[in-house]
């Protein structure tokens, strides 16, 4: 007798384990319960279809052309170009979207480079030349670019990549000076300006993210010489519309 009893205890205790478990048996997927279930992704780009936002950009300009070549002076040096040397900058970019995947954006920027090149020994610092004081001679150019532009951005996900182009003007002082002479030479143009670029944009928050891009463009500068008049200094040859390669890398923030 007791043991029918226990049996009957057993089943309606392991029935109503089941019985309240079962809805929950009930919703799980099969292959959830070998591991196989995946979580609903999260992604922290909105994706919304029109936005407003800015760039703050630190680029780095790479002539690949050349900027300036120097010839003549006292060692009558061969045509050449100075040190190779790059460009610095700091860019801002307001932007809006349209329809999510076109970025239309205004850039306003400040660029600097600098370079030199050594030819001679000053003999007024060191008149029997037994020291070595190298004379030098220097080209400097600040470059402020004001470009309209667009992006076709490609994706929804935290990493958009996109493609695009902008053109505007350019704003540019060139100078040439000499570590030991006063002449100095420095001419400003405002010329054309154009580049195409790729890029991604990486969200890191829901409004906020890092942007990488490179590109390659063209300012449209004239061709210039500068002669001081003194046989003695090396001249300045401006060479005309040069090419560069830009690589640029910031923040971006969704307003």
């Amino acid at each position: 007798m007791f043991r029918n009893r226990f049996d009957v205890v057993c089943c309606l205790g392991l029935a109503l384990v089941f019985g309240f478990n079962a809805p929950v048996y009930a919703e799980k997927d099969f292959k959830g319960l070998f591991g196989s279930y995946k979580p609903p992704k999260f992604v922290e780009n909105e994706g919304r279809d029109s936005d407003f936002g800015i760039n703050f950009l630190l680029s780095t300009l790479i002539p690949v052309t050349s900027l300036v070549k120097t010839y003549g002076g006292t060692d009558n040096l061969a045509l050449e170009s100075p040190h190779f040397a790059t460009f610095f900058n700091f860019e801002i970019e307001p932007y809006f979207t349209v329809s999510y995947n076109w970025e239309f954006f205004a850039r306003i920027g400040y660029y600097s480079y600098g370079t030199e090149r050594q030819h001679g020994i000053d003999t007024d610092v060191v008149p029997d030349g037994n020291v070595d004081a190298y004379q030098f001679h220097y080209f400097d150019m600040t470059a402020i670019p004001m470009m309209i532009g667009a992006r076709r951005r490609f994706g929804r996900d935290d990493v958009v990549p996109y493609i695009g182009w902008a053109g505007g003007i350019v704003y540019t002082e060139r100078k040439g000076s000499y570590g030991y002479d006063p002449s100095t030479d420095i001419t400003s143009n405002i010329a054309p300006m154009y580049e195409l670029m790729v890029g991604a944009e990486f969200f890191f928050g829901s409004r906020a993210g890092i942007r990488v891009e490179i590109g390659g463009g063209q300012m449209l500068l004239d061709k210039r010489t500068y002669d001081s008049g003194f046989a003695g200094l090396p001249k300045f040859e401006h060479q005309n519309a040069p090419i560069f390669m830009r690589y640029s890398s910031g923040l971006f923030i969704l307003l």
